[in-house]
């Protein structure tokens, strides 16, 4: 008998498309799964859908709850869930009707330990359905440490997502989602990565991602958004543990050029915040660890808003920053 699946959906304000969601898994090739929908206190007519959908079949299993956010919702689908395999999907998107089972079939032909597939953006004027002819679609095998630092190439960060994946279950011993925070797939998917011999990535898109107006990765900065450095110090601590120098050095440099892209981003929108000080001491901090070897080596991974901007900045920081010399000044220099 082929092993059960357990797709965590957690679900909040999506009445108007919770069902497109769940009857995209309902209709999976791959048949022998469980659905466990996390209301997560939702507002909407979204527990009755759940309830309803869950009379249509049998493998539904609906858990209310107060609200706890999404990683919150994600961790109490991960308590009851029965399957040997984990899978994730955001109750605003659906996905392929082979995606479990291509995923599936290529981590017991590979013997890895997790798969991930491409996505596909869609909206509301663009179903993303022109997509679902995929009969083998190719794939590449990775060990951990390759995809730690591929992951920071511009087009590749769709392995940081939570969602578009198949994980062996014992990945998520003693691992769980931080709660309270955005970004929570950047403080996960480092310890996950660690935690495989080998990982395949499926070229093809199995998953359709809903750009939803006001969504996180549509809203523009704020001061959560510094939850992703703290994201990057976790990773740092952890990788220093583990014989990876390359993934060490390459998130070295994503967390530096990061820093210095909240430090402006900081300052110019909330001036005088006691958070502008904080970036200074963490650059002033960091900086003496640049290397230009490292610069120029992983140059290629500032995937975010304004990296040829940062890229000037450490290069500028690298060469005209005499031992002594404040480097906020220098930045300081270029921002007035």
């Amino acid at each position: 008998m082929e092993d059960l699946i357990s797709i965590i959906v957690p679900v909040y304000k999506v009445e108007q498309l919770l069902e497109r969601c769940v009857m995209s898994i309902m209709n999976q090739t791959y048949n022998n799964i469980e659905i466990i929908l996390v209301d997560d206190g939702s507002p909407d007519r979204c527990p009755e859908i759940c309830d309803e959908l869950s009379r249509r079949d049998d493998r539904i299993i609906v858990l209310h709850q107060l609200n706890r956010g999404l990683s919150g919702a994600r961790n109490s689908g991960l308590e009851i869930a029965k399957g040997e395999y984990i899978g994730f999907v955001d109750s605003d998107d659906f996905i392929h009707p082979r995606m479990y089972e291509i995923l599936y079939q290529y981590i017991k032909e590979t013997d890895s330990m997790l798969a991930v597939c491409n996505y596909i953006p869609v909206d509301e004027h663009d179903p993303g359905l022109g997509n679902l002819d995929v009969e083998r679609p190719d794939y590449k095998l990775y060990d951990a440490e390759a995809l730690l630092c591929k992951m920071y190439d511009p087009g590749y960060y769709y392995i940081v997502m939570a969602w578009n994946k198949l994980y062996r279950r014992e990945l998520f011993d003693g691992l769980r989602y931080a709660e309270g925070k955005i970004h929570e797939d950047e403080f996960a998917v480092h310890r996950v990565l660690a935690g495989c011999d080998r990982i395949l990535v499926v070229q093809a898109a199995l998953y359709f991602y809903y750009r939803r107006p006001g969504s996180i990765m549509g809203e523009g900065f704020n001061l959560r958004t510094l939850n992703r450095l703290e994201a990057y110090e976790d990773r740092l601590d952890h990788l220093k543990g583990m014989d990876m120098k390359y993934a060490l050095e390459s998130t070295f440099m994503q967390y530096f050029s990061e820093l210095i892209r909240m430090y402006f981003l900081v300052k110019r929108r909330y001036p005088g915040h006691s958070l502008v000080r904080g970036l200074r001491e963490k650059i002033m901090e960091n900086y003496r660890k640049l290397r230009l070897k490292t610069i120029i080596k992983y140059r290629g991974h500032i995937y975010h808003w304004g990296r040829r901007y940062v890229k000037f900045m450490l290069f500028k920081l690298y060469f005209r920053c005499p031992f002594g010399m404040n480097p906020i000044n220098l930045l300081d220099r270029r921002d007035s």
